[in-house]
C-alpha cells in the first residue's frame, strides 16, 4: 500500500484527570483536575496510517462492511503512529473514547470521514486528553476519556457528531457497534470499517458470565450476539442506535467468545461528566439526545 504522509505538527498534549464526586457515576458538577504530565508531551511527525500494532489487534468479528456515511461519527485513533482504538465525534472540537486507549500518554492523532482507516477523510491531532479521574486499569470502571482536536472538524455527510444518551434515556434492546475489522480472531486485521447489531443483556446475566473477574456495575452495558462481537482493536468505539451514543466499547474476553458478553461504559451514566469537560476546557459542546440535531440516524439495528 502506498505510504500516506501527513504534515509534521508540533503541539503540547495536556493530560488531565477529572474526577466526579465519588468518581463513579459522574452525576455531579463538581470536578477536580490535576496535570498528570508535567513534562508536556510533544505531538510530532506524521501518523503512518498503514501501520498497525502487531500481534494484538483484533476487531469486529462477523457483521458487515459499512460505508462511513452510515456511521459518520466513527473515528480511528492512533498512538505513536499505530492504530489502537476507535472513538466517536461529539462536536467540532471533541471526541470520546475509552480511557484505557489513552492511559499512559503518547502522541495521538485521528482520522475521520473515511471507511478505510488507511486513507481519505480528515486528519486531526490531539492537544488535550481528559481522563475520568475514577478510571482504574484494575477493573476498568469509568473507562472514558475526552480528546480535543487541534482544529475543528469540517462537517459533511461523512463527518457528523453523534448525540449523547442522557440519564433519562432508555436503552434499546438492540444496539449497533462499529470498528475496523477482522472477520475472526485469527484473521489479519482489515482496513475497511465493519459493523454489527448486538443484543443488550441484563447486568445480572453479565455478572454471572464474568463471575468475580470484573465488577459489573450499573455504569456498564453488556451485549451479546451469536456470530458477531466487538474485539480489542475496536475498543473506545461506539455502541449506538439511530444517531445516539449509548456505550463505549470497554472490554471482553477475546474475539468470537460469543457466549461471554462484551462490556461497554454507559454514556447515560457519564454524560454530565462529558458536558462538564467540554464546558471547562472550551470548544463546541456535545448535544444530548433530546435535542433536535441533523445527524446520523441510519444505523441498521
Amino acid at each position: 500500500m502506498p505510504s500516506t504522509k501527513l504534515p509534521v505538527i508540533l503541539a503540547a498534549i495536556i493530560v488531565i484527570y477529572i474526577r466526579s464526586n465519588g468518581a463513579v457515576s459522574a452525576n455531579t458538577n463538581k470536578m477536580e483536575s490535576t496535570d498528570a504530565n508535567s513534562n508536556m508531551s510533544k505531538l510530532s511527525n506524521a501518523i503512518e496510517v498503514e501501520k498497525r500494532m502487531p500481534g494484538n489487534m483484533y476487531q469486529i468479528s462477523g457483521g458487515r462492511l459499512l460505508e462511513i456515511k452510515e456511521v459518520p461519527y466513527q473515528i480511528a485513533l492512533f498512538r505513536n503512529n499505530f492504530f489502537i482504538c476507535g472513538g466517536s465525534i461529539l462536536s467540532q472540537d471533541w471526541i470520546v473514547t475509552a480511557a484505557h486507549c489513552v492511559y499512559g500518554g503518547g502522541h495521538f492523532g485521528i482520522r475521520v470521514g473515511s471507511a478505510n482507516s488507511g486513507k481519505g477523510g480528515q486528519i486531526r491531532f490531539i492537544n488535550t486528553v481528559v481522563i475520568n479521574g475514577g478510571f482504574t486499569s484494575l477493573n476498568l470502571q469509568n473507562d472514558i476519556a475526552m480528546l480535543r482536536v487541534d482544529k475543528p472538524f469540517i462537517w459533511s455527510s461523512s463527518v457528523l457528531p453523534i448525540r449523547l444518551a442522557a440519564n433519562n434515556t432508555s436503552i434499546p434492546e438492540k444496539l449497533f457497534v462499529s470498528g475496523w475489522a477482522s472477520v475472526g480472531e485469527n484473521s489479519k486485521p482489515e482496513l475497511h470499517l465493519r459493523g454489527a447489531t448486538l443484543e443488550v443483556v441484563s447486568n445480572k446475566e453479565c455478572r454471572s458470565a464474568y463471575k468475580k473477574k470484573y465488577s459489573i456495575t450499573e455504569d456498564l452495558i453488556c451485549t451479546v450476539a451469536t456470530g458477531r462481537d466487538a474485539c480489542q482493536g475496536d475498543y473506545g468505539g461506539p455502541l449506538a442506535h439511530k444517531g445516539v451514543l449509548y456505550g463505549i466499547i470497554s472490554f471482553g474476553v477475546g474475539c468470537e467468545s460469543f457466549h461471554v458478553p462484551t462490556v461497554y461504559t454507559s454514556v447515560h451514566r457519564q454524560y454530565r461528566w462529558i458536558m462538564n469537560v467540554a464546558r471547562r476546557y472550551g470548544g463546541q459542546e456535545p448535544m444530548l439526545a433530546q435535542h433536535l440535531l441533523r445527524g446520523p440516524t441510519n444505523e441498521k439495528p
